[in-house]
Formats: C-alpha cells, sequence, structure tokens
C-alpha cells in the first residue's frame, strides 16, 4: 500500500513541474533575463532596417571599383558555391542619395542597344529594362506606352506570366517602389498566368499608380519586403524543364540563363544587376533561384525584381569594359541586342 501512494506521489509531481504536460516551472530572475535576452537577439536577426549591409570584398572573387561618388560597380569572377558554378555577375551600386537619378528610355523611334542609349545620354550607368512590350505594362515620363495588351506570349501559346512585380518611380528617378502585383498568385511559384485580369486592373485603373509618371511590370518578383520569394523557384532538378519551350515559365524561371534584375537595399542603394551566362565552364548564368540567393547573401536588399534576360542582358558602365563601356558579355552572335526598354543613371 506504501508503494502505491508513493507512485502515486511521483504521478502527481511530475505533472506539476514537467512542460510536456503544459505546465511550466518557475524561472529564476536571472533565467528570465537570459531568455529576454535570446529573445531580443532574435528578434534582431529578423530586423534588416538597423542591418549592416554584407560587404562583398570578403570574397576575393569580387572586384570593386568606385565610379563616381556614391556608385561602385562589382564584378564577381569564378565559381560561385550558391549554384556550384563558374559565374560572371557585374552590379552598379548606386548610393540615391547621392544626388544620382534612375531614367527610363522608350524608343519610341525603334529600338537600340544599350550602348547607343547609354552614349545619347551621357549615363554613367545604363542596363536592358523590359520584356517585348505587348507582354507588360510601361509608362515613361507620364505616358501610358502599354498597357498588359498580350493574353499570351508573342508568337506562343503560352498565357502571359510577366507581370508578377513591378518597378515604380518619381520624376525626379528619386523616390522608388517595387510593385507586388502577385494578385492571387501563389507566392514564389511559376505559373500560367491566373491572375492576368486582376493586374491588368491593378496597373490601368490602381488610384495610386496613376500618380507615377514611370511605371514598368516585369516578373518574377524575386524579393519583397525582405522575403525571398524567387528561393522556392522550382524544387526540382532543372534538367526537368530543358526541354519545355522557352518562354514556359518552368523553363524560364527554372533554368540557368543570362539575367537582368533591378533591386534597393533598406540602406538606400539602388543595384543594377547583369549575369552573364551560356558559357559553359566560365559564365553559366542563373536560374531565378539561385539569382534570388546569390542576391541574399551578397546585398541583403529589400526588394528585388527580374528583368527581361537572356541575350538582351546587357550593362553599361562608365569608364569601364570595352570601348562602348558594355561591361558583360552579351550572348547574340552579333553582341548587343536591340531592345525598345531601359534604365539608366545620371545627376
Amino acid at each position: 500500500m506504501k508503494r502505491k501512494h508513493t507512485f502515486i506521489l511521483l504521478l502527481v509531481s511530475m505533472v506539476l513541474v514537467s512542460p510536456y504536460y503544459g505546465c511550466k516551472p518557475t524561472l529564476t530572475q536571472e533565467q528570465k533575463k537570459e531568455e529576454e535576452k535570446k529573445k531580443e537577439e532574435e528578434e534582431k536577426k529578423d530586423d534588416h532596417s538597423t542591418a549592416v549591409r554584407p560587404d562583398p570584398a570578403k570574397n576575393k572573387k569580387w572586384t570593386k571599383k568606385s565610379i563616381d561618388d556614391g556608385i561602385i560597380y562589382w564584378e564577381f569572377n569564378g565559381f560561385d558555391d550558391v549554384s556550384g558554378a563558374y559565374q560572371d555577375i557585374h552590379v552598379a551600386d548606386i548610393d540615391m542619395s547621392k544626388g544620382w537619378t534612375l531614367n527610363m528610355y522608350y524608343g519610341k523611334d525603334g529600338q537600340k542597344v544599350a550602348s547607343q542609349v547609354h552614349s545619347m545620354y551621357n549615363a554613367t550607368v545604363t542596363i536592358n529594362a523590359g520584356y517585348e512590350t505587348s507582354s507588360i505594362f510601361i509608362r515613361c515620363n507620364g505616358e501610358t506606352l502599354h498597357r498588359i495588351e498580350n493574353n499570351k506570349i508573342s508568337g506562343t501559346d503560352i498565357p502571359n506570366w510577366k507581370n508578377d512585380g513591378g518597378i515604380r518611380f518619381s520624376t525626379n528617378g528619386k523616390t522608388i517602389e517595387f510593385v507586388n502585383s502577385l494578385c492571387g498568385n501563389k507566392e514564389g511559384e511559376s505559373k500560367y498566368g491566373a491572375a492576368l485580369d486582376k493586374q491588368r486592373d491593378l496597373y490601368r485603373n490602381d488610384t495610386n499608380m496613376k500618380g507615377w509618371p514611370n511605371v514598368m511590370s516585369s516578373g518574377p518578383l524575386l524579393i519583397y519586403d525582405y522575403k525571398p520569394f524567387g528561393e522556392t523557384f522550382v524544387n526540382v532538378s532543372a534538367t526537368v524543364y530543358n526541354n519545355l519551350p522557352s518562354e514556359d515559365p518552368l523553363h524560364h524561371q527554372g533554368v540557368r540563363h543570362p539575367r537582368t534584375a533591378v533591386a534597393t537595399t533598406g540602406q538606400g542603394s539602388l543595384l543594377l544587376i547583369a549575369v552573364d551566362g551560356r558559357t559553359s565552364g566560365k559564365r553559366e548564368g542563373f536560374s531565378a533561384k539561385e539569382l534570388t540567393k546569390f542576391l541574399v547573401k551578397y546585398f541583403d536588399p529589400k526588394y528585388a525584381l527580374n528583368l527581361d534576360g537572356g541575350g538582351s542582358t546587357t550593362m553599361c558602365v562608365e569608364g569601364c569594359g570595352n570601348e562602348k563601356e558594355v561591361v558583360n558579355h552579351p550572348t547574340d552572335a552579333g553582341g548587343e541586342r536591340t531592345v525598345r526598354t531601359f534604365f539608366y543613371i545620371t545627376k
């Protein structure tokens, strides 16, 4: 009988003190302080607003060149452990507090190559921008030029998927915002234009959108408010998508290509990014997922948006590159590809 009472008392004591039975032991003052300290440290990890940006120069594969007050040209050349491949990546890092202006060029009189626009406007940095114009929304200097006319990607039977994000900026090019226009599409998912009507309505009719003189939609949206949507793209081997049409979103986002992107950091910098590709063993290119992870690792941007890539990817930087100041390696046989839209930096 004595043993039975002892066993019952033991069970009761376990229920009273064990966390597995929903009861927490009383913490001492020191233990409470330690718990609060751990909680604060966890919160700081997610607080990018006061964080110091990563320094790419800690990796010796990056070279750094100061172009002008507030503009740094970064180039990564070598084996990249994010993609597990050799890469050549170009980043113009622009401190917008130093008086720089972001501009959009739209070729009403025809398509041009990046080096032409770069020279025409005496730009410090120039990069290609939008996809085929009838698939996206474009407003340039207050004039709406394209309104996502295409239901399908030009020349294909593939539904239009190229408007999951956007960038908009003020007349003086100093106030820049990014647009999350997923409009019901699942975040970080390759899809076939499921929300196209909602995207059209957002870009065409939203009252706030109408107040911005420069707007361009694009996709995929890589990072929004530090959330890396792009890291969830394509969770199986990219070889599955190699035989799909090039404009299929699974192929476009899951296979390595040259890529162009635009991003901003929480510290006020604008990043223009050109990723070389299609050269085995030297410049492999990125999938959308790899590009997102690479940007997070080296620049921790608050926002990032994929632009038109492939043979269109071209960047010019003042005083760098070839005689036309082209710093990357365009993949078309004739060199730079003619396109309709560009972003360029002036003061």
